[in-house]
C-alpha cells in the first residue's frame, strides 16, 4: 500500500535514583542489592490494598538525567520526569496514572495500604510477639563476639548470642514490668539462675529501683527467637516481620511504643531510637501493619524516631509549574542535571513501596518496556481531503531493558528503513542521553547525515503554539505573529490531536484495542 508519510514516536523509562530504596520480604535494599525474584509491595489498583508480589525485571542506568526532586516535611522522592505514579484523584473514582511532571495539587499519592495476603495462621504467640517487641526496643544480646554493628553471626546471618536482657523501672512503668513478668512466666515458667537449668531470670539493680530481666539461650529457643536479630544493632529478621499475622504487627508496634516511644495528643506515636537500622526494622513492621510512617534524625539527641502519619497520602505540587510553589503539607520541587546512575523494578500492578531519606510512598515502576511505534499516514478518500487522512498502526517494537546505545541502533535502523521527513524524540528524562547519542550517531553515518535537521527534541512539559487568537490583530512587523498565539502544553496538544483521530474514525489501531479504548474514554 502507498503510504503518504510514516510517523514513528518512542516511549522511554521511568527512573528513581540511588537513594530510594525498596522493600523486599529481605528488608529494605538498594539498587545494587534487589534481585529479580525479590517479592516487593504492589498496590492493586481494584481493591486498594498491596499485596506481595514478585519482581520480575530490572532496568540500570548511568548517564545524564534530568531528574525532579519532590520534597516535604514527610517526603522525599526524586525521579525522572517521565516516572509513573499511582494516584487517587478525588477518593471516589479509584486510581489513576500520573507521571511525575503531570502531577497536581488534585493527586494523592499512597503512602501505606492494608497488605492482603499476611500470614493468617499464627506462627508465634502474641505472647512470645510482646517479649520480641520489648527486647527489640529495651533489649541488648549478650554473648561473646565482635563489637557493634558485627554481631555474632551464623551462617544465615542471624546472631546467636547467649541471650537477650532487658529491663524496666519499678518507679517510672510498674505495669510494664508485671505485664513483662506475667510474659516470661507464662511461656518460660518460673525465674532462677540460669545455671541451674531455668529459661530466665529476674534481677534488681539500683536499689531496687530497676528489674533487669535475662532471657538464656535455651530460652531463646524455647521462644522460637534465636534469630530475631541479624546484628547486636537490634535489626529484626525480616523473616520474622514477614511470619506475623495483621493483628500481631499492629500489636508488636504497639508494644514499641511501649518500650522506646510515645503518643501525642492527636493520636500519632512516635519511636525513638539510636540505630537506623533498628528504626528501618520498624519501618517494615509499620508498612506490613499498613500504617503511615515517616523517619526523621534528631541531631541534638543524636538519635532516629519514626513518627506515624494521621494521613494515608501526600499530596504532590504540580511539578510542571513554577518550582517554588507549595502545598498545603509544604511540598516543593526542584530539577537538576547531572551524570547519576537510575534505577526501576518491574512489577504486577505497576507499583512498588519505596523509601527515600526516611519518607516510605508507592511510586511507580517500569511497566512495560521501551516502544517505537510506526504509524502511516495515507488518504483513501476521492478528494484526498487533509481532513480524510488517516493515520494506520503498522508496527510497535517493544524493546527490552537495554543500553542507551543500543536503543539508538534500533532507532537508527528505523530511520534508514522509513527515511523520515522528521524524528521528533523526547528530550527529558531518559530520553536525554537517547537523544544526545542519537545525535552523535547520525552526523557520523554519511548516509543518514541529512537526518541532522530532521532530528527534533521536546520536553512533556514544555508548552508548544496551538493556534491563533482571532481577536488579535497581528502587526506587520517580523515577530508580530507571537502575540496572538495561543500556547499550550505538549501532552495537552498531542493528546487532543489523537482523540480527534479516534473519534472522527481516522485512527487504524487494528491490534491495539486496549488502548483505543483508552482514549475514547
Amino acid at each position: 500500500k502507498e503510504y503518504e508519510r510514516f510517523w514513528i514516536g518512542m516511549d522511554l523509562g521511568f527512573c528513581v535514583d540511588t537513594e530510594t530504596e525498596i522493600l523486599t520480604q529481605r528488608g529494605w535494599l538498594r539498587y545494587d542489592q534487589v534481585l529479580v525474584g525479590d517479592r516487593s509491595l504492589s498496590i492493586n489498583p481494584e481493591t486498594g490494598h498491596s499485596e506481595w508480589q514478585p519482581i520480575t525485571d530490572l532496568y540500570r542506568d548511568t548517564w545524564i538525567y534530568r531528574m525532579i526532586h519532590m520534597k516535604g516535611q514527610t517526603f522525599d522522592a526524586m525521579t525522572t520526569p517521565h516516572h509513573k505514579w499511582l494516584v487517587d484523584v478525588n477518593w471516589k473514582d479509584g486510581y489513576q496514572w500520573k507521571t511525575t511532571e503531570t502531577l497536581s495539587t488534585k493527586d494523592r499519592i499512597p503512602l501505606s495500604s492494608t497488605v492482603d495476603n499476611l500470614p493468617t495462621k499464627k506462627t508465634y504467640s502474641d505472647e512470645v510477639v510482646q517479649i520480641a517487641a520489648w527486647m527489640f526496643t529495651e533489649g541488648s544480646v549478650k554473648g561473646p563476639g565482635p563489637a557493634k554493628g558485627e554481631g555474632v553471626i551464623r551462617e544465615e546471618g542471624t546472631v546467636r548470642g547467649k541471650g537477650v536482657e532487658f529491663s524496666q523501672s519499678r518507679t517510672a512503668n510498674p505495669e510494664h514490668m508485671a505485664n513483662i513478668q506475667l510474659l516470661l512466666r507464662e511461656t518460660l515458667g518460673s525465674p532462677g539462675y540460669i545455671r541451674d537449668g531455668f529459661l530466665w531470670r529476674e534481677t534488681d539493680r539500683f536499689g531496687g529501683t530497676m528489674l533487669y530481666f535475662y532471657v538464656g539461650q535455651d530460652g531463646m529457643e524455647r521462644l522460637g527467637l534465636t534469630e530475631l536479630f541479624l546484628s547486636r544493632e537490634k535489626d529484626l529478621n525480616p523473616d520474622f516481620v514477614c511470619a506475623l499475622t495483621q493483628e500481631q504487627l499492629i500489636l508488636f508496634q504497639e508494644t514499641c511504643i511501649k518500650g522506646d516511644g510515645w503518643v501525642d495528643k492527636h493520636g500519632a506515636s512516635c519511636l525513638e531510637q539510636h540505630s537506623k537500622a533498628r528504626i528501618k526494622s520498624y519501618e517494615m513492621v509499620c508498612a506490613l501493619a499498613g500504617l503511615s510512617v515517616a523517619t526523621g534524625y534528631s541531631a541534638g539527641r543524636s538519635r532516629w524516631n519514626a513518627r506515624t502519619l494521621k494521613s494515608p497520602v501526600v499530596i504532590p505540587m504540580r511539578t510542571g509549574k513554577d518550582s517554588s510553589e507549595k502545598t498545603s503539607q509544604g511540598l516543593s520541587a526542584t530539577e537538576d542535571v547531572k551524570l547519576r546512575t537510575i534505577w526501576c523494578p518491574t512489577i504486577k500492578h505497576g507499583n512498588w513501596l519505596a523509601r527515600r531519606n526516611g519518607s516510605i510512598y508507592y511510586t511507580g515502576n517500569t511497566s512495560s518496556p521501551s516502544c517505537i511505534t510506526v504509524f502511516a499516514e495515507y488518504n483513501d478518500s476521492k478528494g484526498k481531503s487533509l481532513e480524510k487522512s488517516k493515520m494506520r498502526l503498522l508496527t510497535k517494537i517493544l524493546l527490552t531493558r537495554i543500553a542507551v546505545e543500543d536503543q539508538v541502533a534500533a532507532m537508527m535502523h528505523c530511520m534508514e528503513f522509513y527515511r523520515p521527513k522528521a524524528f521528533a524524540l523526547d528530550y527529558t528524562g531518559a530520553g536525554m542521553p537517547v537523544y544526545e547519542w542519537l545525535q552523535k550517531e547520525v552526523k557520523g553515518n554519511k548516509e543518514l547525515k541529512y537526518m541532522l535537521d530532521r532530528l527534533k527534541n521536546y520536553g512533556f512539559s514544555e508548552k508548544v503554539i496551538a493556534g491563533f487568537d482571532e481577536n488579535i490583530e497581528i502587526p506587520n512587523v517580523a515577530d508580530g505573529w507571537k502575540e496572538a498565539a495561543i500556547r499550550r502544553g505538549v501532552i495537552e496538544v498531542s493528546t487532543d490531536a489523537i482523540r480527534g483521530l479516534v473519534d472522527t474514525g481516522r485512527m487504524v489501531l487494528p491490534f491495539d484495542k486496549p488502548l483505543l479504548s483508552e482514549l475514547q474514554n
